[in-house]
Formats: C-alpha cells, sequence, structure tokens
C-alpha cells in the first residue's frame, strides 16, 4: 500500500479500540480513535478521512446516529459497521443509512481489511474490493 489510507475509527471500548487500531496500523492504515458518536462528527468535519469504523453501541448517540448525521451533512463518507447486537433491524437500518458492511463481533479481521482497502478505491486511492458482503445474520440469544 503506498500512502496510508487514514481512517476515523469510534469505538468506546478502550481496549478494543487500542487493539483494532495496532492491527490496522501493523496493516499500513492510518487511525484516528474517538469514544463517542458526537466526537466521530466533529472529527469528521475537521479532517479528511478514507473511511469510518463505528460500533453501534456507544455512549449517547449511536453509531448509527453518527452514520445518518454524516449523510444529513452531506458527507459520502465510506463506513463499517461494528456490532454484537446486529439483529435485523440494526443491519436494515445500516444498510438504508449507506453502510458498506454490517460486521459482527468478533470482527472477521480479513473482512474489515477488505472493506477498509475499499475505502481507498472509492476515494480515488489504493484499489480494493468495496462491494457491499452478506451482512452478519442476527445474533440468536
Amino acid at each position: 500500500m503506498g500512502t496510508a489510507l487514514r481512517l476515523l475509527l469510534v469505538e468506546d471500548n478502550d481496549a478494543l479500540a487500542q487493539n483494532l487500531s495496532e492491527i490496522l496500523e501493523a496493516e499500513q492504515f492510518s487511525v484516528h480513535r474517538v469514544a463517542t458518536a458526537e466526537a466521530g462528527l466533529a472529527a469528521a468535519e475537521t479532517a479528511e478521512f478514507a473511511g469510518v469504523v463505528t460500533d453501534v453501541r456507544l455512549p449517547g448517540a449511536s453509531g448509527l446516529d453518527l452514520l445518518a448525521g454524516l449523510r444529513a451533512r452531506g458527507s459520502a463518507l465510506p463506513c463499517v459497521v461494528l456490532s454484537a447486537f446486529a439483529d435485523e433491524g440494526t443491519v436494515a437500518r445500516a444498510e438504508a443509512l449507506g453502510a458498506i458492511d454490517v460486521l459482527a463481533k468478533p470482527v472477521n479481521l480479513p473482512r474489515l481489511f477488505q472493506v477498509v482497502q475499499g475505502f481507498g478505491a472509492r476515494a480515488g486511492g489504493e484499489p480494493g474490493d468495496a462491494a457491499r458482503s452478506e451482512p452478519c445474520p442476527p445474533r440468536r440469544r
């Protein structure tokens, strides 16, 4: 990969955010971490990112609220949603808001890499397959 793609990671679990950041940075991505949807919206307004990786459940506004806020501001920034609670309604709402993919936790890292590499192709950067995959199935309780 040439220039590192800059990703916005919105995750309130500090240990998971640190782990994902380190893994993505080892794959030559540049990661800016925030813990809330509100901070994610602010970061997206003040810096350029190739895409967003967001958890659904965040303190305050959700990751889906973040995605809706980006769209309301006219942003077409590609997003992937992570969720330990990916029920059919969550998947449908994420897709309706233009999420590239909804990935279940624990995260399938090869799929995450594939999706975020596709962010570069959408931005005219590094090639990658940004095609929508099948959404993760609802979790059984």
